[in-house]
């Protein structure tokens, strides 16, 4: 049934302009790496025309994407997942494994992390489905050790007897080389764009409606017909494919990756980041990793206290922003339309 003429009547999704905002957000973005080098605001980006500073740029990327990825399982189903970096970890061994020996191309590579996410995303998430809140946690915790141990162990993932993987494949697109750090900064730009849109496309559909239904008040919702489980499962396959899919492109970026790159320090940052940025918008996840990324840039004469400050910065955000940093934007928008 389409949406009431009348706008107030309409779901809170209907009545924003994501589409409008991601192009106007990765627009700015666009800008700001073409430009970057002509304006001088290290407070936000650092030096985006030097090499550290691509990198950092290209870090905070994958995290957005990352994290985004993971809004969809925690933020819409309610679903903490300590899952999400396995599987990116599992995105980049698949696609450096399916690129070493073939003349595939990252593409390739990309597609075939992918798939595999989701044949193993589903059949855990059916196996778990009657799991909920810390159950479901602990589930997932221990298969992100099960994927997290394959890697180690199967020689074939990273070709080396170390499972380390070395020397992945460059990204190239038909015939466009992305060799350097700063044309990395487009491909992974152009993949953070797609998943922007499709996770608005989320929010706009019923799925995140039934989602959100469920996560607030499961009782209620399956009195109502709405089945429980199957917005769970649907939208923790789709978190962990887009999850792999930038595992790709992080190994294809980076060159090189460890199992300890994706373990549970880098689970905790995507959790840390989400709840930094706003865990029911999804925007979260790109403030929050912004703000992951660039703001130990300050600590760095204050590494001993780094987990004591964040842990603090955490626990300031949740008692005065429960929305997270995205809760600043909207109070000015209310303030401004006021």
């Amino acid at each position: 049934m389409p949406p009431a003429s009348d706008p107030a009547l309409r779901p809170p999704a209907w009545r924003q302009h994501h589409y409008l905002a991601i192009g106007a957000v990765v627009g700015a973005i666009a800008l700001y790496v073409q430009f970057g080098q002509y304006l001088h605001l290290p407070g936000l980006f650092g030096s985006i025309h030097k090499q550290s500073g691509l990198s950092a740029f290209n870090e905070w990327l994958l995290l957005a994407g990352l994290t985004t990825s993971f809004y969809l399982v925690f933020g819409l189903a309610g679903r903490f997942a300590f899952s999400m970096a396995a599987f990116y970890g599992l995105g980049a061994y698949v696609s450096h494994w399916a690129t070493r020996t073939s003349r595939h191309n990252f593409l390739v590579g990309t597609l075939a992390a992918m798939v595999i996410a989701v044949l193993l995303a589903t059949a855990f998430a059916v196996l778990v489905r009657k799991a909920h809140h810390f159950y479901f946690a602990v589930a997932t915790l221990g298969l992100s050790e099960v994927l997290l141990l394959l890697f180690q162990r199967v020689r074939r993932l990273s070709g080396k007897s170390s499972a380390e993987i070395g020397n992945a494949k460059k990204i190239d697109l038909f015939g466009w080389a992305a060799h350097t750090r700063y044309r990395h900064v487009w491909v992974i730009l152009a993949a953070l764009a797609l998943v922007l849109v499709v996770v608005a496309a989320v929010e706009r559909s019923a799925l995140a409606r039934r989602a959100v239904a469920t996560r607030d008040n499961p009782t209620v919702a399956e009195t109502l017909g709405i089945d429980s489980t199957r917005p769970g499962i649907t939208l923790f396959v789709l978190g962990s494919a887009l999850a792999a899919m930038f595992g790709s492109l992080f190994v294809h970026t980076r060159s090189v990756g460890t199992p300890e790159t994706f373990g549970l320090k880098l689970g905790i940052a995507v959790f840390v980041a989400l709840i930094l940025g706003g865990l029911h918008s999804m925007w979260g996840g790109l403030i929050g990793a912004w703000f992951y990324t660039y703001i130990p840039q300050y600590l760095t004469g204050l590494q001993q206290w780094t987990q004591v400050i964040w842990g603090a910065v955490l626990v300031l955000v949740m008692i005065v922003l429960p929305e997270g940093l995205v809760g600043v934007f909207r109070w000015l928008r209310h303030r401004i339309r006021r």
